[in-house]
């Protein structure tokens, strides 16, 4: 039988030298297999060119090693290759090739996913790298929206910023209004002609202070009410305190900080209240009240905030339409420079109010404690000269006060210090009424606004009586 020859592939131990190829006898080959049989390898991987089965990389052999793309951006891409066996890298001349990686082909996507992680910066290392500013920035974002929704939701925030708010009091202003007559469905005739004229109650921010229309109000026929503008002081304490008095009237609390001064400033300028007297009935027009104007007002105010009181006064228009003023703990002058001689000229539009209070006109009432400060007169000092002015003069008193029980006045003062004020002295002539009560400790200054509802305001109730509402407007 004529011999078979067959073309052999280099095998990895030859020298690398280029030739011709060998050739083998059938008695050369292993296991007594034919050339024909050679031909057709078992193990895919060693197929030869002739053959028809798959022709597949070989398994990666060594340890993975890391190839890192050049110009040193992107991330890392770990390959296989022959880094541990010299004659299996010279099997590959030298270097990795596609044969080196695994045995999957990549899809277009890969490559281009690839491409694009090429290009951007190292990935950190860890992630937890960047978890303590992103842990910070989140717990800023919660706090500030946090604080957003509690403003909003005490009326606190500026008319502006409110306004913009799909939760907020003036953001339903308008759907606050009534419905056009025709669309109307009265269920009782008859009631609906005995209900008096209202508005929809709640709260609402008129710039930087919260007016509140109290579930009780009711207004004239002719669409007139009552207005109480008070500085200064706890919105929530103030308006309970008018509540728990039975006042049928809408209430503006304005706070614009500490000391007087930044009420005298802003209250210089008559347009101050002018702007509060204009923007108040447009309120309670858009909440269902027909005609809405301004029937009587009365200005009170706790502490520093008599400062607006005393400015607002000194415009005569302000005083003509003001009919009653309430100070609580919060009336102070000055002695003139080098003197011992009380500058009057900066209470001297209370001075002219209380004589108007005296015959019945106005009403003024002022609480005061024996706090004496530093620099300024007190407000009993202060009251003493204003007593003097009027040549009047303070009556012995005795008397315990209550303290309401307030939902508002929780955690304001200890427990310890919580005590009814003792009234010591007291002068009532007409309308103008001045009541002074022991303490000179921080704790007794505040309790003249915690027991507001029983120290003044019944005086304010009982001069507005829901009887006078049936008179024609003054």
């Amino acid at each position: 039988m004529a011999e078979t020859e067959r073309v052999s592939r280099p095998s990895s131990s030859d020298d690398g030298s280029k030739g011709p190829p060998a050739v083998a006898k059938d008695d050369e080959l292993p296991n007594g297999l034919s050339s024909g049989q050679a031909n057709e390898p078992d193990d895919p991987t060693d197929a030869g060119p002739d053959s028809r089965g798959p022709c597949l990389p070989p398994e990666p052999k060594g340890p993975a090693r890391v190839v890192k793309p050049r110009g040193g951006k992107g991330g890392t891409v770990r390959m296989w290759g022959p880094a541990g066996d010299p004659a299996e890298r010279a099997s590959h001349g030298g270097r990795s090739t596609a044969s080196s990686l695994t045995g999957q082909r990549k899809s277009r996507l890969s490559v281009v996913r690839d491409t694009i992680l090429s290009a951007l910066p190292p990935i950190p290392k860890s992630i937890a790298a960047l978890g303590g500013p992103i842990v910070a920035i989140a717990l800023v974002l919660v706090l500030a929206a946090s604080a957003v929704v509690f403003l909003a939701a005490t009326g606190r925030l500026p008319e502006g910023i409110a306004r913009r708010l799909p939760f907020s009091e003036s953001k339903r202003e308008s759907s606050d209004v009534p419905a056009p007559p025709s669309q109307v469905i009265v269920i009782d005739e008859e009631l609906d002609e005995v209900m008096p004229p209202s508005a929809t109650p709640g709260r609402t921010s008129v710039g930087r202070a919260v007016l509140q229309i109290p579930k009780t109000f009711t207004a004239m026929e002719d669409g007139g009410f009552d207005m109480v503008v008070h500085f200064n002081g706890n919105t929530e304490l103030v308006l309970e305190s008018y509540e728990v008095a039975l006042l049928d009237t809408v209430v503006l609390v304005v706070n614009l900080g500490n000391g007087s001064g930044v009420y005298e400033e802003q209250y210089t300028n008559p347009e101050a209240l002018n702007r509060v007297f204009e923007k108040v009935p447009k309120i309670l027009e858009a909440r269902g009240l027909k005609d809405a104007h301004i029937r009587r007002v009365a200005l009170s105010a706790w502490s520093a905030g008599y400062g607006a009181v005393v400015k607002s006064l000194a415009h005569p228009a302000h005083a003509d339409r003001v009919d009653a003023v309430i100070l609580l703990d919060g009336l102070h002058s000055s002695y003139k420079p080098g003197t011992t001689e009380v500058e009057g000229l900066l209470i001297e539009p209370v001075l002219k109010f209380a004589e108007r209070a005296r015959t019945g006109e106005k009403l003024l009432v002022i609480t005061h404690s024996n706090i004496k400060p530093e620099g300024y007169l007190g407000v009993r000092e202060t009251v003493d000269y204003l007593l003097g002015r009027m040549s009047l003069e303070r009556h012995d008193a005795k008397a315990s006060s209550t303290i309401p029980r307030l939902r508002a006045a929780k955690g304001v003062l200890p427990e310890d210090e919580l005590r009814p004020l003792e009234l010591r002295s007291e002068v009532r002539e007409g309308s103008f009424i001045v009541r002074g009560f022991g303490g000179d400790q921080p704790a007794h200054h505040i309790s003249h606004l915690m027991q507001m509802s029983v120290l003044a305001l019944p005086e304010l109730a009982k001069r507005w009586a829901p009887a006078e509402k049936e008179k024609p407007p003054q």
